[in-house]
This record gives structure tokens, sequence and C-alpha cells, in this order.
């Protein structure tokens, strides 16, 4: 019975971490699992870190996650599967996806949207629906840690198709788009502009 007791098991937060990862084909850290996946009930940024190290651990030990650091000196990152490339654009939308679900109810998402692809050819790094006041709104979202907004004039496109209610049946709900980078995007677009520290996105 003791023994049973101290073997080593996934638990449903585990779970929910492993397939956002898989499903996604996203990477995490410890500190970006303990805003959400390990949060403390309480809001305990250091007790959730601490918590999501000791598990993130433990799914590396049942084969469930794998990990590695190009430093000793730098934090894990963690992954399913092959290892990733482009981690920080990766990280970056982890992040975004997780400040969202923080601060929103969210209908559904898409990493690396492809519906918009054969026609304006652009997949925008996530699209998302998620409940805004008391509707619901959609966002088509780039995160650029290189340059400011790329793919303008095809947004563009898609802006103006989508006002010509040409593109209702990809974008049924109200579009927004969200750029989140260092810095502030220079286009006409003026999508919305989230810092990549989210010091001007509170949660």
């Amino acid at each position: 019975m003791i023994a049973l007791a101290n073997r080593k098991h996934l638990t449903s937060r585990d779970i929910k971490l492993i397939n956002f990862l898989e499903e996604n084909n996203l990477i995490i850290t410890s500190e970006l699992a303990a805003k959400y996946f390990y949060r403390s009930p309480t809001d305990n940024h250091k007790s959730a870190l601490t918590v999501a190290q000791r598990r993130l651990n433990i799914c590396c030990e049942l084969g469930q996650l794998k990990r590695y650091r190009d430093h000793i000196d730098q934090c894990y990152v963690y992954y399913v599967g092959r290892r990733p490339s482009k981690i920080e654009h990766r990280l970056m939308i982890t992040e975004f996806l997780i400040n969202m679900h923080r601060k929103y109810e969210i209908v559904k998402f898409k990493v690396e949207f492809k519906d918009l692809e054969s026609q304006y050819s652009i997949r925008p790094d996530v699209f998302i629906v998620f409940k805004f006041a008391t509707k619901l709104v959609s966002a088509l979202v780039e995160c650029e840690n290189t340059k400011t907004y790329s793919n303008e004039d095809k947004y563009k496109t898609i802006y103006t198709d989508y006002a010509r209610k040409k593109l209702l049946h990809i974008l049924p709900y109200p579009l927004w788009l969200i750029c989140v980078s260092k810095q502030e995007p220079e286009t006409t677009l003026k999508p919305l502009w989230i810092k990549s520290d989210y010091s001007n996105f509170s949660v």
C-alpha cells in the first residue's frame, strides 16, 4: 500500500498541460506553467512555481515531456515530441495564450491558423475566439520577436474582405487584429498592440 502511494503518476493538471503542448505544437517553461496550469488558489506565484517545477520534472521522468536548455544558467524548456525550432517565437505564443486564459473566457483557439492560407497566403500565429464583456469576439494574432508587424498588405486585404462580409464562413465574429511585440507596430491597420513584456496588459 505504501509503495503504491509513493508511485509517481500524472495529475489532471499535468495531463491538461501535456495535451495543450501536444495539440498545439507549443513549448513551455516552469514560469509560464506556474501562471496557469499550476496556478495557486491564493495567487502565490512562488508556491505555484515550486509546484510547477516539481510536476514538470515528474512528467519528464514518466516520459511524457522532454526538456532541454542551451546553458546551465538558463531555465529548461519543456516540449512533447521532437525538439522544436524557433524557441523564442513559440514561447511568445504560449505566453500570449496563457495570459488570455487568465483574463478571458476562451471559446476556442488555433495555433498557426491555416483557414486563410489558400486565399491570402498567410498563416496567423493564432486565431482565437473569446468572451469580451458580454460578446464573443475573434482575433488574428501575430507574435513578433524580430519585426514589428509582418504581412501588412495581406492583413489589409483580409480586413477589407471581412468588412465586405466575404469571410463570414471563416470569421463569423467581430474581428480584432492583435500584435504582440517589443515595439509598437508602425502600420495604418492599427492592430491592438500588446507589449511583449505584457506591461500594458493587466491580468
